[in-house]
C-alpha cells in the first residue's frame, strides 16, 4: 500500500522512464545535509543577487528542503537579517549559515519534524521539533535572546519571524 498526504500541495508524483533525468529534478540544487552543500556553494551561488536571503535559501534551485520554518530558525541563531540581500553574504556568514542549516534539520529530523497543525509521521505520530522552535510562528513575543519584540514580515508571500535587535538590517 501507498499512502500519499499532501494537505498543502506542496508535492508532485513524478514518473521518469529509466534512463534519464526527470527535467524538473534536473534544475534543483544539491540537498542541505549532503557534502556538496557547502559554504563556499552558498557564498558562490549568492554572488550579485538582490534576492531576500530568506527567499535565497528557500529556492530549490539553491539547496532543496530548506522550508519557511528551517530559514527563519537558521537566520535567527545566525543573526542574518531574512530581508538581507543575498549577494551580501561574506564567506563566513555563508559557511556559518550552512552550518547552521544542517545543524536546524538535523534536529529537526531527530525530532520526527515539526507538527504545527496537520502534519504527521508516518506512523501517525507527531513531530517534536516545535518544542525547540526559537522565533517561527513566535511574533509578538519577547526574543529568546535579548528580550526585545519578534516582529513578523511576509517574503515572498511567506510569514518571517525575525528579531530587529539580534538581526539587524
Amino acid at each position: 500500500m501507498i499512502r500519499y498526504n499532501d494537505p498543502r500541495r506542496f508535492g508532485a508524483w513524478l514518473w521518469q522512464p529509466k534512463g534519464g533525468e526527470h527535467a524538473v529534478l534536473g534544475k534543483l540544487g544539491p540537498e542541505p545535509l549532503t557534502d556538496d552543500f557547502t559554504g563556499e556553494y552558498l557564498f558562490d551561488k549568492s554572488r550579485g543577487k538582490r534576492t531576500a536571503i530568506k527567499q535565497f535559501i528557500m529556492d530549490n534551485a539553491v539547496v532543496v528542503g530548506v522550508g519557511n520554518i528551517y530559514a527563519n530558525e537558521s537566520l535567527f541563531i545566525c543573526n542574518i537579517h531574512p530581508k538581507r540581500p543575498a549577494g551580501q553574504l561574506t564567506l563566513n556568514d555563508a559557511n556559518l549559515l550552512v552550518d547552521e542549516i544542517k545543524q536546524v534539520l538535523a534536529t529537526a529530523i531527530k525530532q520526527g519534524g515539526t507538527t504545527l497543525k496537520d502534519f504527521t509521521q508516518t506512523d501517525g505520530k507527531p513531530g517534536y521539533f516545535a518544542q525547540e522552535l526559537l522565533v517561527y510562528g513566535k511574533q509578538g513575543k519577547p526574543c529568546p535572546e535579548c528580550g526585545e519584540i519578534l516582529q513578523s514580515v511576509k517574503i515572498g508571500q511567506r510569514n518571517t519571524v525575525f528579531c530587529p535587535e539580534c538581526q539587524k538590517d
